[in-house]
Parts: C-alpha cells; structure tokens; sequence
C-alpha cells in the first residue's frame, strides 16, 4: 500500500481568525472552517522561491555591507576619532583644568612626606595654556619627631600627548626653580643683613 503525503497550507480563518490546516489541492474550491463552520475560499500555498534568486539577493547583501556598510563603518571610526581629539577650546580648558585639580592634589601627597592637611591651594589659571598655570599649596605635615610643621609649596604644570588617547594631558610637580630662586634670595638678604650689621 503506498501512501501519497498530501501537502498542507496553514492560514487562518478569514472570519473568524482561528488557525485552519487545509490540503494544498483544495485550493480554490469552498471549504468549512473547522472552528466556526462558514465556508470560504482557502489561499493557495505559497510560491517557491528559486534558489537562484537567493544566490541573487544574498550577493547583492554581501555587496551592499562591502561597498556602502563598511566605507561608512569607517568614516563613523574617524569621525568619533576626530571628535576625541578635537575639544573645543571651552571643552578642552575645563577639562585641563579639572586634570590640573586632580594632579595637584596627587603631587602634594608625594612631594609633602608626612602630609596631615592642605590648608590653602591658590591655583592661577592664567589663560587656556596649562605651561603658564601656577600654583602655591600651604601645607600641614608631620615632622620626623612628631611635630606638625606648615610648608608652601609652588607647583609648575605642563601638557603632554598621550599616544593611548591621542589627547594632551596635564601634569604638575613642584616648581624646583622658583624654590631655588626663593632660597639664594633668602640667603643673599641674611648675607647682606650679615654684612651690614658687622660694619
């Protein structure tokens, strides 16, 4: 005995929405809704789609991603580049700024051994160039014996260009220079106050 696998078309009902499983040959002839028993004309199955428009459309695809998705893949990349590196000039002084702030306060951590508190920070912000940026910290710390002792500080800041972001960046330390300059004149008013009194 052979038996022949009708194929079926799956649709819904046209009047009253329920699910309706058909023979493909009864299309075009009346059929009854097994749900709610009106008759209506079934759809026919559904066209095949040929092999050959799938290799068609699925080529097309592949050259639409490379000659339009990826050329615009890449000019998305260079723009947010672009746009990582180039602040506009309020952008970038605040941000330098708020790096000067948060350097500052790591520099006195490690240039103030003993440091218990920072009492006084007088940061000049001269204008959008950090190189010209100076700063002055008054400065509590605990001394080799215990006791607490007061310092002032200057400090210098510079940028620098990170290869990682490809951004400049700020950097502080204690401006040695200006603490050179302050001793030798310290030193050059007590000579000449020396030198005075012993006439």
């Amino acid at each position: 005995m052979n038996a022949v696998s009708e194929k079926t078309i799956h649709f819904n009902c046209p009047l009253c929405c329920q699910p309706v499983e058909a023979p493909a040959a009864a299309s075009g002839r009346l059929i009854s809704c097994p749900s709610c028993g009106r008759e209506f004309n079934p759809p026919g199955p559904a066209p095949k789609i040929s092999s050959s428009w799938l290799v068609v459309v699925g080529t097309g695809v592949v050259a639409a991603v490379l000659l339009i998705g990826l050329p615009l893949k890449n000019l998305a990349d260079r723009h947010a580049a672009w746009v990582r590196t180039h602040e506009a000039p309020p952008q970038l002084r605040q941000r330098f700024q708020s790096e000067a702030d948060a350097v500052l306060a790591q520099q006195c951590s490690i240039a103030i051994i003993g440091l218990r508190d920072i009492i006084k920070r007088d940061v000049r912000f001269v204008d959008a160039d950090p190189s010209r940026w100076t700063a002055n910290v008054t400065a509590d710390f605990v001394n080799r014996v215990g006791g607490v002792e007061r310092i002032t500080l200057p400090f210098r800041f510079w940028t620098y260009h990170s290869p990682v972001d490809d951004r400049d960046h700020v950097l502080c330390d204690v401006d040695r220079l200006k603490i050179s300059q302050a001793e030798n004149e310290a030193l050059m008013r007590q000579l000449g106050a020396t030198a005075s009194s012993g006439k």
